[in-house]
């Protein structure tokens, strides 16, 4: 299935550069409106989960699998694509049933599609797609993934999203010399038949995984200054700011181009029976802990086996970055710990430093397989 009257759009949605210089830790915290916090009464338990990291920042052609207790994490030897962004494969099993779900779709459909032919990567079924937030970087491959893939999905795939703010567009730079850094094409997923299920309030995904709902901040993580906010409609496309109305003034939404907390921000997770919580949080722009409280909180699953994703702490300074860690550890008690995309350096090495025996390093075309 072809939607290339689409394309001219498609390039104007990947335009942008990611965000970079000085960041401040102390930037304004918008007023949070806690989330409905009811737990889904019906996240199922998976035999097995394995995650494959399709596309990411990161890349060692001789990294050697290994394996971890009950974790394997095997390497893929093969040209890989690295690149600011990220796209993971999930593939659960639950007794005879086999569940596939596309989490993020990289910066570019380029570096997606040739490590999706690459990798191998199973498609003869795609049960449902999430994306974790509105940055060009998670969702720069999306159309190009639904064109080729299309056919192997339900008649009306589902696309996940934390709600409305997802949909918003998103601008980077000062405001004198601002880029646009895309808005979802909503228009183009909807003539593919494709389903956007806002999920404020989390949701079970392909009978298998879940959906974290909107994550709620009560840590002392903050918002790393990124984009901004443009709240409106645009050709078909775009947002109505109705998860910014409870936290910015009338005066501050007049003014648009709003201080990005991503309030439509959700984790993805898994309960792998017998290990506990597997919490991919893609970005961690709402915080790393709040995200995995977040999961705990939806599924009423206390044991967390393994984080992964973006923790969005490359731009932090060490110390905050020693902090976050430290209350990772001491507030949730994770296995294990797999940094991607924007977690940066320091992560790595301090807990390298410190929790050495839970930091297991990800590259891209790693696969990490959970239970059986």
């Amino acid at each position: 299935m072809s939607h290339r009257k689409g394309l001219s759009r498609r390039d104007f949605l990947r335009a942008g550069v990611v965000a970079g210089g000085v960041v401040m830790l102390g930037a304004p915290f918008a007023r949070f409106i806690s989330p409905v916090q009811a737990r889904l009464s019906d996240v199922p338990v998976v035999d097995r989960l394995v995650v494959t990291t399709v596309v990411d920042a990161y890349y060692d052609m001789l990294a050697p699998a290994e394996t971890r207790g009950s974790l394997a994490v095997e390497r893929a030897h093969a040209q890989i694509h690295a690149q600011h962004g990220l796209a993971l494969f999930l593939e659960s099993e639950r007794g005879n049933e086999t569940k596939r779900v596309m989490l993020d779709f990289a910066w570019t459909p380029e570096s997606l599609m040739h490590n999706m032919n690459v990798l191998d990567v199973d498609t003869n079924s795609i049960d449902a797609m999430v994306l974790s937030h509105g940055h060009s970087d998670h969702f720069g491959g999306l159309m190009e993934f639904v064109d080729a893939y299309r056919e192997f999905m339900p008649a009306e795939v589902p696309l996940y999203v934390g709600g409305d703010d997802a949909l918003c567009k998103r601008w980077i730079g000062p405001p004198e010399n601002r880029r646009s850094f895309g808005v979802l094409d909503r228009t183009g997923l909807e003539e593919a038949g494709v389903k956007v299920v806002k999920s404020e309030s989390g949701a079970v995904v392909a009978g298998h995984g879940f959906t974290s709902g909107v994550i709620e901040r009560d840590t002392m993580e903050k918002v790393i200054p990124n984009t901004t906010v443009e709240i409106g409609e645009m050709d078909g496309n775009g947002c109505t700011g109705a998860q910014h109305e409870a936290h910015f003034s009338g005066e501050e939404l007049e003014g648009n181009f709003l201080f990005d907390h991503h309030w439509g921000e959700h984790a993805t997770a898994y309960h792998v029976k017998d290990r506990g919580l597997v919490v991919i949080s893609s970005c961690g722009h709402a915080g790393l802990v709040n995200s995995v409280k977040q999961a705990r909180r939806a599924s009423g699953v206390d044991k967390v086996h393994a984080v992964m994703g973006g923790f969005h702490l490359s731009p932090a300074d060490p110390g905050y970055v020693e902090d976050v860690i430290d209350l990772l550890v001491q507030e949730t008690d994770p296995d294990y710990v797999m940094p991607m995309h924007c977690t940066g350096a320091n992560f790595s090495y301090i807990m390298a430093a410190k929790y050495p025996d839970r930091l297991v390093d990800s590259y891209v075309g790693t696969r990490f397989v959970f239970g059986a």
